[in-house]
This record gives structure tokens, sequence and C-alpha cells, in this order.
């Protein structure tokens, strides 16, 4: 049916169709969040609510941005992936380093999250504006809504599993040691996040060829290439010069971070290269992942749960469960 003479309409359909329900939804799930801004901000001992405002009100766009990252994803115009991506990036940089030396602090870098979410979201019309052009073909999308429903279940375990060590940092450790623990952690993930490329291209690429019956498993192989190799460069490099890495990125007060990134860093390559295979069985339709999925979060639950003392054991719980 992708090849087929109405696949652009349909398309056209699906892509607006899922703007609509995804928007809806963003935009009630900011609302709820807004209106209980105060319990949130309380229990994560956030003084300021307008910086998690910021947040909320970015997560509508970033759902909209992701529909139209997948389409384009689908469309293989991986320049225009790439392209979105980067201009997200060096907008959340830039004008969160401005608006933070121009004494915005916090405000100013949830600030900047929001402004590289607009960013991100603008940059992709571009690739999308040929689509508008066509007329929209409705089709039946029960078995796709299932289907999206089982994707929607995979992502939110994802969320869960590579945030909720944050969150618990910040709930239960002094201010200066969920600071060091969020500053290691968001280094960490530089690996998934450089290598996610790969696991963008192979996705509507493995799914192609699953739906003409054809070989994928070289795809999969070369993608577990690049990613191991990638991932385990930049992972020396924290082993090697930790403190210099967080001295470039953070500056000289969270240098005492640096024995984090062996365990943070080890957690995450371990991720980025299960992602390969959990992308794979998404683009295959296979739903077994899920249940490894359940069962790595389910466990890093438990392990937190009963040692949170110390950024040390947050840290290392991540690891064993990335590792399960």
């Amino acid at each position: 049916d992708l090849e087929s003479e109405n696949s652009p309409g349909k398309l056209k359909y699906l892509w607006l169709s899922a703007l609509r329900m995804v928007g809806l939804a963003g935009a009630m799930f900011a609302l709820v969040a807004i209106l209980f801004v105060g319990p949130i901000t309380h229990s994560l001992h956030i003084d300021a609510p307008l910086p998690f405002i910021l947040l909320i009100i970015s997560i509508p766009i970033r759902l909209l941005v992701a529909i139209n990252r997948g389409v384009v994803q689908g469309l293989e115009r991986f320049w225009a992936y790439t392209f979105s991506n980067s201009a997200e990036g060096i907008t959340k940089v830039g004008v969160g380093i401005l608006l933070v030396y121009s004494g915005y602090r916090l405000i100013g870098a949830t600030g900047a999250v929001l402004a590289a979410s607009v960013v991100a979201f603008l940059s992709l019309v571009p690739s999308l504006w040929p689509l508008t052009k066509v007329e929209s073909i409705p089709f039946a999308r029960r078995q796709l809504l299932r289907f999206s429903f089982f994707t929607l279940a995979i992502t939110l375990v994802i969320t869960l599993f590579l945030n909720i060590d944050v969150i618990v940092a910040k709930a239960v450790l002094d201010g200066d040691a969920a600071g060091h623990y969020a500053a290691a952690s968001t280094v960490a993930k530089i690996i998934p996040y450089i290598v996610s490329a790969v696991v963008s291209a192979m996705l509507p690429r493995i799914a192609q060829l699953v739906t003409k019956g054809e070989q994928h498993i070289g795809v999969l192989r070369e993608a577990m290439i690049l990613t191991g190799s990638v991932g385990a460069l930049i992972y020396l490099l924290y082993l090697l010069v930790p403190t210099e890495i967080l001295g470039i990125l953070y500056g000289s007060l969270y240098l005492d971070a640096a024995p984090l990134l062996a365990t943070l860093g080890g957690a995450m390559l371990i991720y980025a290269i299960s992602n390969v295979f959990m992308t794979y069985f998404l683009s295959t339709k296979d739903i077994r992942v899920l249940w490894s999925l359940g069962i790595s979060t389910l466990g890093l639950f438990v392990l937190i749960s009963l040692y949170h003392s110390s950024a040390e054991q947050l840290a290392f719980a991540l690891l064993l469960s990335s590792g399960l």
C-alpha cells in the first residue's frame, strides 16, 4: 500500500489526524499538570513554579514534533530529520546560554527548552509542505491504532526507565547531590542521543523490507556495529577524562559528578545497544519486546526503592536494570 498511487493522500490523512489527536491529548495533559503545579513542585522541592510551567507548555509542542518527525522518518528524508534534531540542539544550547548568562538562570534554561521545541517543529515544515497540496484520502486505521497503543506503551516505559532515577534523585538527595547526579545523567545520555540517528534510519528501512518479505538481518547487523562502536568510543572518553568532559560542559561546579560517569555511561551504552533491538522488534511488530522492557523497568523501580541513599546507589541500580 505504501507504493500505491493513493499513498500520499493516505499519508496526509494519517498525518493530520495524528496531529489533531496527539495535539489534543498533549494540551489536556499540560492543562491538568498546570492545575496541579503547586503539589508537583512542592514534592520535587522546586521553589519557583514558572520553570516547571514552561516545561509543561513545551510538552504538547514536542508531541507534535514527534508526529512530524515520524512522517519525515517514514518518508526516509533523513537530512530533514537530522536538520530538525540539530536545530533543536543548537537552539537549546544557544538560547539557554544567552538567557542564563543574562541572569534568568533556571527560567532561562527551561525557556530554552520551550524555544527549542518550537524551532524543532518549524524546521520540519518545509519537508512536509508538499503533503499539504495533495488531497487527503481517509482509510480504516483500526489496525494502525492497535499498534499505536502498543508503541505508546513501549514509549512510556522507556521514558520512565530513562528518567525515574533523576526524579528520585531530586526527591531524596540533597540539592548538591541531586544536581551532580542530574549533570552526570545528562552527559551519559549523550551516548543514546548521538547514535539515535542510526536507529532512526534503521526503523523505516526494516519495516519496508518486512513488508516486501525481503531479508533484513543485514540492516540490523549494520546498525548494531555502528551503535556499538560509536557508543563505546564515547564511553571510553567517560572512563579516561570524565572530569575534563564535565568541566567543559558544566564548569567547575559539577566536577564531583565525574565518578558517576563510568556507571551511568555504562548504563546508557547498554541501553543504546538494547534500543537497536527494541526498534528492530517495533519495526517487525514483535510485541515480545514489551515484556523485556516491563521487567527491566520493574527491576529498576524495585532497586531504587531499596537503594536510594546516595547518587552512587541510584546509578548502580540503573546499570543493573540496563543489563537486565
